[in-house]
């Protein structure tokens, strides 16, 4: 990135996780010259970007009617209003995040039913303490609720 950054005329971001990343732009016009570069400097070490994952999209909250959504890693970032009327982005989990989620859930219950009631509650405790630390983030507490209603109503 240090490299990078002096020769973009705006602000940049990336969020990395493992072989994933998402790059933020000020100017689309950045992100162009980015976009036509990265193969190149990939290629150099025998790396390729994946292209039907690869995509530039306009993310901003220009009024339009429907303001552009991205996914990653499981969770939707969109645009919304505060109270106070500003601009702001919020998260939730993906619908495909949550049915992978309740399923864990549910394979879990279903692996140990056979254990002892005390070991039951401890392997469902782990399963959504670990769902709670990875989706628990700001405005996307009804996606827990879900997580949390799903062990309550569980027909295994």
């Amino acid at each position: 990135m240090q490299t990078v950054k002096p020769v973009l005329q705006g602000e940049i971001f990336i969020i990395r996780y493992a072989d994933d990343c998402v790059i933020g732009f000020e100017h689309y016009e950045d992100a162009q010259k980015v976009m036509n570069t990265l193969p190149k400097r990939m290629a150099k070490y025998r790396l390729t970007i994946h292209p039907e994952k690869t995509k530039l999209v306009e993310f901003s909250p220009d009024g339009k009617v429907k303001a552009p959504t991205i996914d990653f890693l499981g969770v939707t970032h969109y645009w919304t209003k505060s109270k106070r009327g500003a601009a702001l982005i919020k998260r939730r989990t993906t619908s495909k995040g949550l049915r992978k989620g309740i399923k864990k859930i549910e394979d879990s219950c279903r692996y140990n039913r056979h254990e002892p009631l005390k070991e039951q509650l401890g392997q469902l405790r782990s399963k959504l303490n670990g769902l709670c630390q990875y989706y628990g983030i700001r405005s996307n507490f009804k996606a827990l609720q879900v997580f949390y209603q799903s062990a309550v109503h569980l027909n295994v």
